[in-house]
């Protein structure tokens, strides 16, 4: 999977998504009702096998038929946690399960190549994320209404190599792209703290 910057335009081969068997369609202003609380640990999801492109304002169309616009994510309605199982060497492979996410019941994994720059003012490879060892929480700022504040603590990075922010001269949508990519790389916890926005930006 290689990632081009992100706020722009990025693709990426899904190696393994599975069999999901279904076609499904939403906006993420909008999720509505999932109506299931679900967790689940990163493995794998099967085989898609296509390859697609999107934009972060838009997903398009992965060969089914869903987009979504990440401005807003709207009312989910219900909560989740995830833990990351097993990421072992990121910038390699990983793979990991889905215990219950709308009873999909698969496993997919797929290969990290390059995450490259995420639209702003940082970059960082997937090689070790090592151990920070502290806990943070952040609301995400423009998530819609997710309707909770949420921590997590940050299992392994270390070789993050740089320090990185969101700059303030990126519009909404890329600042939540940032978001919504940094949220998959960490295991939620499930330990309700009190959140700062400036966390938001300083992930």
């Amino acid at each position: 999977m290689y990632i081009q910057s992100i706020g722009t335009t990025f693709s990426y081969t899904l190696e393994t998504w599975g069999a999901i068997g279904t076609t499904f369609s939403y906006t993420l202003e909008t999720w509505g009702a999932i109506g299931t609380t679900f967790s689940y640990t990163l493995g794998t999801w099967g085989a898609i096998g296509t390859t697609f492109s999107y934009t972060l304002g838009t997903w398009g169309a992965i060969g089914t038929t869903f987009s979504y616009t990440l401005g807003t994510w709207g009312a989910i309605g219900t909560t989740f946690s995830y833990t990351l199982e097993t990421w072992s060497a990121i910038g390699t492979t990983f793979s990991y399960s889905l215990e219950t996410w709308s009873a999909i019941g698969t496993t997919f994994s797929y290969t990290l190549e390059a995450w490259g720059t995420i639209g702003t003012t940082f970059s960082y490879t997937l090689e070790a994320w090592g151990t920070i060892g502290t806990t943070f929480s952040y609301t995400l700022e423009a998530w819609g209404t997710i309707g909770t504040t949420f921590s997590y603590t940050l299992e392994t990075w270390s070789a993050i190599r740089t320090v990185f922010r969101d700059g303030g001269d990126h519009n909404a949508t890329t600042r939540l792209a940032n978001q919504s990519l940094f949220f998959l790389a960490v295991g939620r916890k499930g330990v309700r703290t009190e959140c700062n926005d400036s966390d938001a930006d300083n992930y």
